[in-house]
C-alpha cells in the first residue's frame, strides 16, 4: 500500500519593521494561529528579541529595515528581501504590520502572479528600446513641444485604438520589428510626460494573442517601465517628499487590487471581449491625451 504524502500545514507570514513591535503587537494573533494550525513565519530587523520569538515555534526571516529614511535606494533591498522570503515558504497569508510595511510588501508582491504566464521573450525585446527611449526623453525634456507631442500621441493611439474595436475576423499579428518603435516611444513618452502605456500595450496586444499571456505580459511591462522611471527620478532626487510616500502608499495596494481582479476576471472573458478591453482602454487614454495637448 502507498505511503500517504503528509499534508503541508497553511503558512501564515507576518511581514514587521521591528521584532519587538511584533512581540508587543502580534504575539497573541499569531499564538492563536499557530495553536489552530498555522506555520507561522515572521520577517523582521532583528535586535535583541530573536530568541523569543523562535521559542514560540516561529519560523524567524531576518531582514533589515531602514527606518527614519525615505530613500528608494533603502527600500529596494528590503522588498526584494521580502519577495525572496514569499517565493521560498509560499505563504497561505501574508501580514504586512504598518505603511512601510504594506508599502515594500505590496511592491515586493507585483507580478508575482503573472511572471510565469507572461511572455518574456517579448519584453526582453522591448526592454533595451525603452531604456533608450528614457534616455531620449530625459534629453529632449526642454527641447520638445509637449503639446503638439501628445496630440500627435494622442491621434495615433485613438486611431489604432478604432483598429482593433472595430475590426472583425483575425488580425495579422504586428512583426517583432515593431518592438523598437514601441519601446522607444514608450520610454521618450514615459519619461516626458509619465504616459508612457499605450505604444507597447499596442505592440503586446498585436503580438500575443492568447488573452492570459498578453495580460500578465502588460502586467510586468508596466512593472518594468515604471520601475525604470523611479529609477531615474530617483537619481534626480525626486523622492525625498514624505507626501509622495503615503501617496504611493495608498496607491500600491490598489494597483496590487486591480491586478488581482484583471487576473480573475479574464478567465470569464472570450478573447473578443478582451481585445474590445483593451480597444476602450487604448482609446480613453488617447483621447485623455489629446484633451492634455488641447
Amino acid at each position: 500500500m502507498a505511503a500517504t504524502k503528509p499534508i503541508s500545514p497553511r503558512r501564515l507570514l507576518y511581514v514587521v519593521s521591528e521584532d519587538y513591535a511584533f512581540l508587543l503587537h502580534r504575539l497573541p494573533m499569531a499564538r492563536a494561529a499557530r495553536d489552530a494550525g498555522f506555520e507561522v513565519h515572521v520577517a523582521t530587523n532583528v535586535n535583541k528579541r530573536a530568541s523569543e520569538i523562535e521559542a514560540e515555534g516561529f519560523v524567524l526571516h531576518p531582514i533589515q529595515f531602514r527606518r527614519g529614511g525615505l530613500s528608494p535606494f533603502g527600500a529596494i533591498p528590503t522588498a526584494l528581501a521580502i519577495r525572496r522570503i514569499v517565493g521560498e515558504i509560499r505563504p497561505h497569508v501574508v501580514h504586512h504590520v504598518g505603511l512601510q510595511c504594506s508599502v515594500l510588501g505590496s511592491a515586493a508582491a507585483l507580478g508575482v502572479h503573472t511572471k510565469k504566464q507572461a511572455d518574456l521573450r517579448e519584453l526582453l525585446v522591448l526592454a533595451p528600446f525603452t531604456i533608450i527611449g528614457l534616455a531620449v526623453g530625459v534629453t529632449l525634456l526642454v527641447r520638445l513641444p509637449r503639446d503638439a507631442t501628445l496630440l500627435a500621441l494622442g491621434v495615433f493611439v485613438c486611431g489604432y485604438a478604432l483598429y482593433i474595436t472595430l475590426h472583425r475576423g483575425p488580425r495579422r499579428p504586428l512583426g517583432r520589428v515593431w518592438a523598437a518603435p514601441a519601446g522607444l516611444c514608450s520610454g521618450v513618452l514615459g519619461a516626458l510626460f509619465g504616459t508612457g502605456g499605450p505604444p507597447y500595450v499596442a505592440y503586446i496586444a498585436g503580438r500575443i494573442p492568447d488573452p492570459t499571456t498578453q495580460r500578465a505580459t502588460i502586467s510586468l511591462m508596466v512593472v518594468l517601465n515604471v520601475g525604470l522611471r523611479v529609477v531615474a527620478f530617483a537619481v534626480a532626487g525626486l523622492f525625498n517628499a514624505r507626501e509622495l510616500w503615503v501617496a504611493i502608499g495608498v496607491l500600491l495596494p490598489v494597483a496590487w487590487l486591480g491586478v488581482w481582479t484583471g487576473n480573475r476576471v479574464h478567465l470569464r472573458l472570450a478573447p473578443a471581449m478582451v481585445a474590445r478591453i483593451v480597444g476602450t482602454v487604448l482609446l480613453l487614454s488617447g483621447a485623455s491625451l489629446i484633451a492634455r495637448a488641447l
